[in-house]
C-alpha cells in the first residue's frame, strides 16, 4: 500500500488489481497484478512492478500513464526522493523467483541496471539518498549476509550483516540504518557506510521500523512473539504482540503504531507502552496512514479487504493549560485540560502540588504561599486508558497596594498628590484610575499630581496589574474646597477663639473681683 498525499488517494495492491481508494470510498480500479507499489513524490506516479510479466505500470491518479519494461521478473520496488529513481528488484523466472538484479527507472526511462545477489529487502536513507540492499549468496540466507549501500546505479560499498537479514528501518534524522537479523537475534546499526555494531535481541527479529517522533526503533521478533523497542542502541522495553508480528503502521498524528499480527489482530503501541489490541481482518499485513482525515489502512491478506481505522480513537492524550503561571499567592490559577482521543472522557484528577486537589476537566486553585510547586494531571477514558502529565507553577508573594493623598484637604486650584503603592506579584505594574477630582486626568504611572478643579468630596480608586495578570484595587478619600472657603475657615475659626477666648477673660475678672470683695472687713454702722 502506498499514499498520494496530494490526492488523498490510498493505493491497495492484491492479486491482479490495485483498488484506489480515498477516505473510505473506492474510487478506481488498476488492473495490474503488482508485486508491490512505489509512490513517486516528484510527480506523483505509482510504479506498480508486475508478477505475471517484466513490465511496471506507471498509474497516474487511477489510470495507467504507460509502462516500462524490466530486466526479469520483478519482485519489489522502492523510491528514491532524493534522486528521483524507482528501483526494481528483478529476477530470471524459474521454480524459486531469486531476484539478483535491479533495474534504475527514471520517470519513464530504465537507466541501468545493478547486479547483486539474492535480494532480500531495500530501503532509501533519506539523509544520505543512499539505497541499501541487503543480499545472500543462496535462497533462504543461512549464512551471513550482505548489505550493498547504492547512490544512483553506483555500489558504493558491500557490508556483512548478519544471516536472514529482515525489512530495514533508517532514522530520517541522523541517517543510522537498522538491519534486523533473524538468523541471529540481532539488529545490524549502520552509519553511512561503517558498521557501527550490533543490538542483541535475544529473539528472531524479522521487521524493523524507526518512529521519528518520539525517536524510538521498533523491532518485531517472532520469537518469541514480541515488540523491542530500541533507543539508540538500548532495549528500553519488550512488549507482547500477537502471534507471528509482521508490519508496523505509524500514526504521525498520534504518535501511536499499528503492529500487524498473523491472525486478526492489531496491537496498538504508544511509545513504550500497548495501548490496546483491536480486530481487524484475517492476516493483516502492511498499511499506510492518511494525516488529513486521521485514518490508518491495513491491508489484510486473509480476507481480501482493508480495514480503516480511525486512529484518533485509540489514542488518548491531552493538552493542559495553567493561567497564570507565574500568579500570585492569594489570587486564583486556572487550570485546563483537552483530551485528545480515547473513547469519552472519564475523570480527571488534578493535584496541585500543595496538598490540593480537584476532580474535574478545568479546576481553579489558589496558592496561599508564594514558592515553586510541582503537580500533576491524570486522565481516564471509559476504556480504561489512562494518561498522565506534569506541571509547574510558579506563585510569587501577594500583590499588595496602598493609597495616599496629600493634602487630604486640597484646595481647588492647588497642587494635589495621589500615590500608589504596589508590592508583591511580579512587575511590571500598571495602573488605572477612576473617581478622580475633575481636573486629575488618569495616568498609567503610580503617582498623579494634579490641580482639582471642582470642590467636593472624591474616593479616587487605583487598580494594579502586576506582570502576571493579577489585578488589586484599592482607594482613599479626599476633599476639595474652594480658596475662599480655604480662607474662611481660619477667619471664623479665629473669631470664634477671640470671643471664646473673651469670655474666659471676663469670666476670669468677674471671679477675681468676687474673691477680692470676699476678702474685705466689714463695716458697722
Amino acid at each position: 500500500m502506498v499514499f498520494d498525499p496530494a490526492r488523498g488517494f490510498v493505493y491497495v495492491d492484491a492479486y491482479h488489481t490495485i483498488t484506489v481508494l480515498q477516505g473510505t470510498a473506492a474510487v478506481g480500479a488498476v488492473a495490474v497484478d503488482s508485486v508491490g507499489l512505489a509512490f513517486d513524490s516528484i510527480n506523483g506516479f505509482v510504479y506498480a512492478p508486475d508478477r505475471s510479466s517484466a513490465n511496471v505500470s506507471v498509474i497516474n491518479g487511477t489510470s495507467v500513464l504507460t509502462t516500462v519494461r524490466v530486466n526479469g521478473t520483478p519482485t519489489d520496488v522502492i523510491f528514491d526522493p532524493e534522486n528521483g529513481f524507482v528501483y526494481v528488484a528483478t529476477g530470471v523466472p524459474t521454480l524459486l523467483l531469486i531476484p539478483d538484479m535491479i533495474s534504475v527507472i527514471n520517470g519513464t526511462n530504465v537507466i541501468g541496471t545493478i547486479s547483486l545477489g539474492a535480494i532480500q529487502k531495500m530501503a532509501v536513507n533519506p539523509v544520505s539518498g543512499e539505497l541499501y540492499v541487503t543480499s545472500c549468496q543462496t535462497y533462504g540466507c543461512p549464512y551471513p549476509a550482505n548489505i550493498s549501500v547504492i547512490r544512483g546505479t553506483s555500489v558504493l560499498a558491500t557490508l556483512t550483516v548478519g544471516p536472514a537479514p529482515g525489512t530495514i528501518a533508517v532514522n530520517p534524522q541522523t541517517g543510522e540504518v537498522y538491519v534486523p537479523n533473524y538468523g541471529s537475534s540481532n539488529v545490524t546499526v549502520i552509519a553511512g557506510t561503517t558498521p557501527m555494531g550490533s543490538i542483541e535481541l535475544g529473539g528472531s527479529p524479522n521487521s524493523a521500523w524507526f518512529d521519528a517522533s518520539n525517536g524510538l526503533l521498533y523491532v518485531l521478533l517472532t520469537a518469541p512473539a514480541t515488540i523491542a523497542v530500541i533507543r539508540g542502541t538500548t532495549l528500553i522495553a519488550s512488549l507482547a504482540v500477537g502471534d507471528m508480528p509482521r508490519a508496523v503502521v505509524s500514526d504521525s498524528e498520534t504518535d501511536d503504531v499499528f503492529v500487524t499480527t498473523g491472525t486478526d489482530q492489531v496491537t496498538i503501541v504508544h511509545d513504550t507502552t500497548a495501548v490496546r489490541t483491536i480486530t481487524v481482518g484475517e492476516a493483516p499485513f502492511g498499511g499506510v496512514f492518511d494525516p488529513a482525515n486521521g485514518y490508518v489502512y491495513i491491508s489484510n491478506q486473509g480476507s481480501d479487504n482493508v480495514s480503516v481505522v480511525d486512529g484518533t480513537i485509540y489514542y488518548l492524550a491531552f493538552t493542559t493549560s495553567v493561567s497564570p503561571n507565574p500568579g500570585d499567592a492569594g489570587s486564583p490559577v486556572h487550570f485546563a485540560s483537552v483530551p485528545v482521543g480515547g473513547f469519552g472522557l472519564e475523570a480527571v484528577v488534578w493535584e496541585f502540588g500543595d496538598g490540593g486537589s480537584a476532580r474535574m476537566q478545568n479546576a481553579t486553585h489558589v496558592y496561599l504561599s508564594p514558592g515553586s510547586y510541582s503537580g500533576r494531571v491524570w486522565i481516564n477514558d471509559s476504556k480504561g486508558t489512562s494518561a498522565t502529565e506534569a506541571f509547574s507553577v510558579m506563585i510569587d508573594p501577594a500583590l499588595q497596594l496602598t493609597v495616599s493623598v496629600s493634602p487630604s484637604v486640597a484646595t481647588v486650584g492647588n497642587l494635589l498628590t495621589i500615590h500608589a503603592e504596589a508590592s508583591g506579584g511580579a512587575a511590571p505594574y500598571s495602573y488605572a484610575y477612576s473617581n478622580l477630582p475633575p481636573g486629575c486626568n488618569p495616568v498609567g504611572s503610580p503617582t498623579i499630581v494634579c490641580k482639582p478643579s471642582q470642590s467636593g468630596s472624591y474616593h479616587p480608586t487605583v487598580t494594579v496589574t502586576d506582570g502576571n495578570g493579577v489585578s488589586e484595587s484599592a482607594g482613599t478619600s479626599l476633599r476639595a474646597q474652594t480658596l475662599e472657603a480655604s480662607l474662611l475657615v481660619p477667619i471664623v475659626v479665629g473669631a470664634i477663639t477671640a470671643i471664646l477666648l473673651g469670655v474666659f477673660v471676663a469670666y476670669l475678672v468677674r471671679r477675681r473681683r468676687k474673691k477680692r470683695a470676699a476678702s474685705l472687713p466689714e463695716h458697722s454702722s
